[in-house]
């Protein structure tokens, strides 16, 4: 069977926050996010103006709102280029977070 995931970064445009985005995916009964992350902390995000994750957030406190919301997430987007040394905690913390929230894959570039 074909399932169908929302992008939290489909919601980057409408300055939304991914709590919003895990509300809109109940309304719609989509039970999946892919979720966008951002390494350390983004001013947006803290606003609330932003559907990216922080890879330092409370891992716990994240799994517990997307139970709160019936999803599971079918990614992380931890995009960096690959070829800087930059990649590698980005990957690292991607991986943990991911790990923490049982999520089974991990996007890059």
């Amino acid at each position: 069977m074909i399932r169908i995931a929302i992008a939290s970064d489909n919601f980057r445009h409408e300055d939304r926050s991914v709590s919003y985005v895990f509300k809109w995916c109940k309304e719609h009964r989509c039970k999946i996010v892919e979720i966008n992350t951002v390494n350390g902390e983004d001013f947006f995000e803290g606003l609330g103006f932003s559907p990216a994750v922080s890879l330092n957030c409370d891992a716990m406190a994240l799994r517990n709102e997307l139970k709160s919301y019936g999803l599971s997430v079918s990614q992380l987007d931890c995009h960096y280029a690959l070829h800087r040394w930059q990649s590698i905690p980005y990957m690292i913390y991607g991986i943990r977070l991911a790990a923490m929230i049982g999520c089974p894959y991990v996007a890059t570039t």
